[in-house]
């Protein structure tokens, strides 16, 4: 899942490294997603190291009481001299640079001091890997950020670099997946924070 709202989220600011705090809606999001979650056997929780992904993993954990790990895998990629840029000025800015992008979040390949696409995909799959194993009789939750998770799916699903649609992953929203050692794939749902919060209040 993607890490409730933040400040910067707020803002309409590139942040990957960047560390902001949650914002009242992103607290709200974490403790609804918690419930929400009950329903699943959640055998384990791993998160990236962010405020906003740890903090959403803790009110996530308070209903579920399982705790979570921290994995430096599922950061969010450096930015370099792109963090922090508000998202308008980043379109003119790539456009200015003569970047192919389709989002201008994503497509960073051999793009100096920012970390690829590929490169993502490569680590967030090494840990599913070592953390999901065969034998595990439950499912694992993933607490991280938009980029990390477009990335990872966009190299599992195989979707084209000149791809005219991307996934959009909106704050606390949550992406089903199962997932099987020989690499087999299959995308079982995805939840929209406010399809979630709609099924909760019901």
């Amino acid at each position: 899942m993607r890490h409730g709202r933040s400040l910067l989220n707020d803002k309409k600011k590139l942040c990957g490294e960047s560390d902001p705090k949650l914002t009242t809606l992103g607290i709200t999001q974490g403790i609804i997603v918690g419930n929400w979650l009950k329903q699943f056997e959640i055998k384990k929780i791993f998160t990236s190291s962010t405020y906003r992904s740890t903090e959403t993993a803790k009110l996530i954990n308070q209903t579920l009481n399982i705790g979570f790990t921290v994995c430096d895998e599922l950061r969010e990629r450096n930015y370099g001299r792109f963090e922090m840029m508000p998202i308008d000025k980043l379109i003119e800015e790539r456009q200015n640079l003569n970047h192919y992008f389709a989002d201008s979040t994503q497509d960073w390949h051999d793009i100096k001091d920012v970390e690829s696409d590929l490169s993502i995909y490569k680590r967030v799959s090494k840990l599913i890997k070592k953390e999901y194993p065969n034998n595990l009789n439950g499912s694992i939750l993933l607490v991280t950020h938009a980029g990390t998770i477009k990335s990872y799916l966009y190299g599992c699903l195989n979707i084209s670099p000149n791809r005219t649609n991307c996934i959009k992953v909106r704050n606390a929203s949550l992406i089903v997946l199962d997932y099987h050692t020989s690499n087999q794939l299959q995308l079982k749902g995805l939840y929209d924070f406010d399809f979630l919060n709609k099924l909760f209040s019901t």
